[in-house]
């Protein structure tokens, strides 16, 4: 196969099983397949999906429990030029139906189930309620997909693959919705993922002696470009763990070997809690990433120690593919622990007013804008939202806030869209979670706006406490004054004994404004 483009997903998988064939791409628990078995068997699963009518620019959906099997469908897809509707396996059938709407995907992928999820008992009532024309089970021996199957004829394949350009559409992912409760479906082109995974390769200093840890998930732009397609861009293993529990991320990298281990700052929290740490053989790993929400410099520097590897800060997403900035392994550490590094060489970067539009000099909060060649094509079926955040000149309006420091490297100063407004003045919960963050008897932070009749929004601080420590509310606000300006004390320290998150490991805010609402209500 030599007519494809190598700007194309499918077009980077050959060209890298042409280059290391005999070297492993994926594993999971027994099954290993080298480069060259995963183009063959990705190109057989083309051929079985093509034969089934499924082409180039149809919108197909996996339910992605983060396995070799949905790699390989991937992929697959990826090849015929289908654009590729990656969801979360978690979700049940009836938020998937609204994804489906969405989306406009009309075949569902998808393997035996993920965390008591039955994935196949869903699909004949997404069929009979006419969501889905088609459903195609990838669950079972991965090398086995496509045996027994009819399969489209060469030449068919071939023409199909040929038409595959490197502006198409290669996938849509869906943003969180944790501000706005609405999830949207995020258009990116095969160019933007291929530029943008080989961008994250060469942050991470990788190559082909690499095992990269596939435990951001798949359906997440973080796992995708900066895990997925990032090592195998450079020839490199992906090894998908069997479950996502600390113990079990322990023991693989210890029998793996693995080098390169991202994560959100939840993960790498629930690692470090882990009892016996010490016991594991974890010195293999290299280097990881960091990012997906916010987090302090005490955290990250007890990430770094404990594990000891390079953890590198990062910012990215879903809308500009993954990362738009990044810091440099042999950067100092306080550039790695209080930034999070500089725009990524494919990007223009600036800060501006959001009022106003005025670009911002060097230390000035205001929001983070790029454009470049990762910027998302738009918000499928939704021109409005897509031309409130993507300026006609490409400049993408990130909603988020942070100022850049002489070196060119950007602080994060929290969202745009959890900014809270107390009597006129703008408040970033990142400035009062950094600072209560560091008080010592604390654990978890999270800053949240709560009605005010009077001054409209109160500040929150929803707070969760290292075990065997108490503290009241007045010691924290006490330990705030003393240092930010008043109108960003917090009115009320609520205790949690834990904060609410979504699946992907994000604080889930619109759940926890709701339940400080009602705690304050009530006081």
């Amino acid at each position: 196969m030599s007519d494809f483009s190598p700007e194309t997903i499918g077009g980077l998988l050959t060209g890298s099983a042409a280059r290391w064939p005999e070297l492993t791409a994926a594993e999971e628990g027994s099954v290993r397949l080298t480069y060259e078995q995963l183009d063959r068997l990705t190109d057989e699963l083309a051929r079985m999906f093509l034969q089934r009518g499924i082409a180039r620019g149809q919108h197909v959906c996996i339910w992605c429990a983060n396995t070799i099997n949905d790699l390989a469908a991937l992929m697959a897809l990826l090849k015929l030029g289908v654009v590729s509707v990656l969801v979360n396996g978690e979700l049940t059938a009836s938020e998937l139906s609204a994804l489906l709407r969405l989306s406009d995907a009309d075949v569902l992928l998808c393997g035996d189930g993920f965390r008591g999820n039955a994935f196949r008992d869903a699909c004949p009532v997404l069929r009979d309620a006419g969501l889905i024309r088609d459903h195609i089970y990838i669950g079972g021996d991965v090398t086995a997909l496509a045996k027994g199957a009819e399969l489209a004829s060469e030449a068919d394949y071939a023409a199909a693959r040929a038409a595959v350009r490197p502006e198409d559409t290669a996938t849509m992912l869906f943003t969180s919705g944790t501000s706005s409760g609405r999830p949207r479906a995020v258009m990116t082109s095969h160019r933007s993922w291929v530029l943008n995974s080989a961008s994250q390769a060469a942050a991470l200093l990788a190559d082909s002696s690499d095992r990269f840890y596939a435990a951001v998930p798949m359906f997440h732009c973080f796992g995708l470009c900066s895990c997925v397609l990032a090592a195998l861009s450079v020839g490199a293993r992906l090894c998908f763990p069997p479950d996502k529990s600390s113990r079990t991320t322990l023991e693989q990298i210890q029998e793996r070997g693995i080098t390169v281990l991202h994560g959100v700052p939840t993960m790498y929290h629930a690692i470090l809690a882990k009892d016996r740490l010490e016991s594991y053989d974890i010195s293999s790993l290299r280097i990881g990433m960091i990012g997906g929400d916010t987090y302090t410099v005490t955290q990250f520097m007890e990430i770094r120690d404990k594990l000891d590897f390079n953890l590198v800060p990062g910012l990215g997403l879903t809308e500009a593919t993954g990362g738009i900035t990044f810091a440099c392994p042999d950067d100092d550490v306080s550039v790695l622990s209080t930034t999070v590094g500089h725009f990524s060489e494919l990007l223009e970067g600036r800060v501006i007013e959001r009022e106003t539009g005025r670009v911002l000099p060097q230390g000035e909060t205001g929001e983070i804008c790029v454009r470049g060649p990762s910027v998302m094509q738009g918000y499928y079926k939704d021109p409005d939202s897509t031309a409130r955040v993507l300026e006609k000149d490409g400049w993408l309006h990130t909603g988020d806030l942070g100022y850049l420091d002489e070196q060119g490297n950007l602080h994060f100063a929290g969202r745009l869209k959890e900014v809270i407004i107390r009597g006129g003045e703008n408040i970033s919960p990142g400035e009062v979670e950094n600072c209560i963050a560091e008080y010592p008897k604390v654990d978890e932070i999270k800053v949240v706006g709560v009605p005010s009749r009077h001054f409209g929004e109160e500040v929150c601080a929803c707070v969760t406490l290292r075990p065997g420590e108490t503290a009241d509310s007045g010691e924290i606000i006490d330990y705030v004054r003393a240092r930010l300006a008043k109108f960003k004390v917090p009115k009320f320290v609520l205790f949690f004994p834990e904060l609410p998150k979504t699946n992907r490991g994000k604080y889930d805010c619109i759940k926890l404004r709701s339940m400080a609402a009602e705690q304050v209500r009530k006081k």
